[in-house]
């Protein structure tokens, strides 16, 4: 299963300002559930009152946000159905190397890949690249499909080095993430254990058209990684 509605980049349900986000061990209480709504709060904050409160986030309530994006990534039940895929084994996969050639194809991009995210590394295992000379399992310092995964929705970016969240990313400030695109791929409980993306290394007006197109493509790739 993956996102319904890849073209709703609203607020979500509540904001991760409240004392109740913290517990004494630095570990958030928050349920994973919550925390994925919250965390989609401030990355698709397409609202001008979200936005300018994600304009004004001091380094404690970035933190704050880390903390519940960790909340998500490391849920237990989430690290299960990735585990069940058996895509983590650090082996490319020939269906899904396809299929990710197959979006750069209908896409026009220069990259994309199908990527599951763990907790602390992410793992292409489908790329439009061959392995030799570009790692596959990469620390999630690197990622942009964590953001997918931490919200549970589909990551539109048009310029990244204008995001207010994103401009700082060490892979965009390395030039090598500019427009991004990404949809979640969540199994039949709820989990969503990676994504299809594709991006390029300079701005790109996403129509919806191509959303639609990546969508689809992700509804393929679901077959193949929830067997």
């Amino acid at each position: 299963m993956i996102e319904p509605t890849p073209t709703d980049a609203g607020a979500g349900d509540g904001a991760p300002a409240s004392s109740d986000a913290d517990s004494p061990g630095g570990r958030s209480s928050v349920e994973p559930a919550a925390a994925q709504r919250l965390v989609a709060t401030f990355i698709h904050a397409d609202d001008p009152a979200v936005g300018a409160v994600v304009d004004q986030l001091s380094a404690e309530d970035d933190q704050r946000v880390a903390t519940l994006m960790d909340v998500v990534l490391s849920d237990p039940d989430r690290l299960q159905a990735l585990h069940d895929s058996g895509l983590m084994d650090g082996l490319p996969n020939i269906a899904l190397d396809q299929i990710a050639r197959m979006t750069t194809d209908a896409l026009g991009t220069s990259l994309a890949s199908v990527t599951l995210v763990g907790q602390d590394r992410q793992f292409l295992a489908g790329c439009n690249v061959p392995e030799t000379g570009f790692p596959r399992s990469r620390p999630l310092t690197l990622s942009f499909s964590k953001f997918v995964v931490a919200s549970g929705r589909t990551l539109i970016v048009h310029d990244a080095t204008r995001h207010r969240l994103f401009a700082q990313h060490p892979a965009v400030q390395g030039g090598v993430v500019v427009a991004f695109v990404g949809v979640p791929l969540i199994d039949s409980r709820g989990h969503t254990i990676g994504t299809l993306s594709t991006w390029d290394d300079h701005p790109r007006h996403w129509t919806t058209g191509q959303i639609q197109i990546l969508t689809d493509l992700a509804q393929v790739a679901a077959t193949k990684v929830f067997r």
